[in-house]
């Protein structure tokens, strides 16, 4: 077993130093030269990892991870063997990291310049951990509590907008964007900085959050975006259009955004994160998990099921009881009208 080579992260856009990780392969999975094996991702846009050599590949990142620009995020070997993932991990620590850390726990530290000693050598730093050591306990200042912050200011955002100031329940006190301080202020809405603000709002006392990314095709950045800030505190509420109609028996999850002219039928279930956009029809009984995004004026029949993380494209019709998986995209305009298994892509 000997190391073939290296796949390194690369540049996605010229403002982001760290990119998020998403495989395509398995490890151990034979590559070719010049293969695509994974993508990293910025809000900006997506750049697909290609090996440089053909051979048996090995991830040193997971799904998800955010990762600097130029780390390894995979070893190509010649033979089908972990031990190279094994061997990576003592090459570390021999050139003096006495610490473990997840690629994503690594970026936290390195952006709020933690201090190692807090943890011990003995266990693997995750995100959590960190996470738990930069969420400190405050309490909650009560002129606070009916204000709070986009994230990501795009066209998504300005739907947001419309929806809270004509319900009138919320004072917005800003947006983050990563374009800060070249973006401009969104309907009115000024830009407040990029998302390293936003512990400072915490500490005052502003605990809300409305997630503005729409991201319609990468849907899994507005998941982590919420899934990050939720774990340190943020509380994301439920928006409803006021034209939009649901039934009293709806039973939902938080920072779900329901567009205008969206129907939801009776004992229909929403988890959290999800977008019910302009238009779109939920019909009875029908159960749409954590994350998941219906496009404008796609209808959904009685008794559907729609998993994690997946968007439904705009027009899509979903018969009666069909079961969509996890992690799936539906093009606009398709007719589905049986099963579809977990990370499919459905096209005309």
């Amino acid at each position: 077993m000997a190391k073939i080579g290296e796949i390194v992260a690369p540049r996605v856009d010229t403002n982001n130093e760290y990119v998020t990780f998403f495989s395509e392969k398995q490890n151990g999975d034979l590559v070719d030269s010049e293969e695509v094996v994974a993508s990293v991702e910025t809000a900006k846009g997506t750049v697909d990892c290609v090996a440089q050599d053909s051979g048996y590949i090995y991830f040193t990142v997971e799904d998800g991870d955010e990762i600097k620009v130029g780390d390894v995020i995979a070893l190509l070997s010649d033979s089908q063997d972990e031990g190279i993932l094994a061997e990576s991990r003592q090459q570390k620590q021999d050139t003096g990291s006495e610490y473990q850390m997840t690629e994503k726990a690594r970026y936290l530290v390195q952006k709020h310049h933690i201090d190692l000693q807090q943890f011990s050598k003995d266990k693997i730093i995750r995100e959590k951990d960190v996470l738990a050591v930069l969420t400190p306990e405050f309490t909650i200042a009560p002129t606070m509590q009916n204000k709070l912050i986009i994230l990501a200011g795009g066209g998504h955002a300005k739907m947001c907008i419309e929806i809270i100031r004509q319900s009138g329940q919320y004072e917005i006190l800003g947006i983050t964007d990563p374009a800060y301080p070249n973006a401009a202020g969104v309907m009115g809405v000024p830009i407040i900085g990029t998302d390293d603000v936003l512990n400072q709002y915490y500490q005052t006392g502003c605990r809300k959050l409305i997630n503005g990314l729409g991201a319609a095709q990468s849907h899994h950045l507005r998941r982590d975006l919420f899934l990050r800030y939720q774990a340190q505190g943020f509380e994301f509420p439920n928006l409803i259009h006021p034209r939009a109609m649901l039934e009293p028996s709806v039973q939902m999850g938080e920072g779900n955004e329901i567009m205008a002219g969206a129907v939801v039928g009776p004992d229909v279930v929403i988890g959290s994160n999800c977008i019910i956009n302009s238009g779109a029809i939920v019909s009875h009984d029908s159960k749409i998990s954590d994350h998941v995004h219906i496009a404008p004026g796609a209808i959904l029949a009685g008794n559907v099921r729609i998993g994690q993380n997946t968007l439904i494209g705009m027009g899509v019709t979903i018969y009666f009881g069909v079961k969509i998986g996890a992690n799936v995209t539906i093009h606009n305009g398709c007719n589905i009208t049986s099963d579809v298994p977990d990370n499919s892509v459905v096209a005309k």
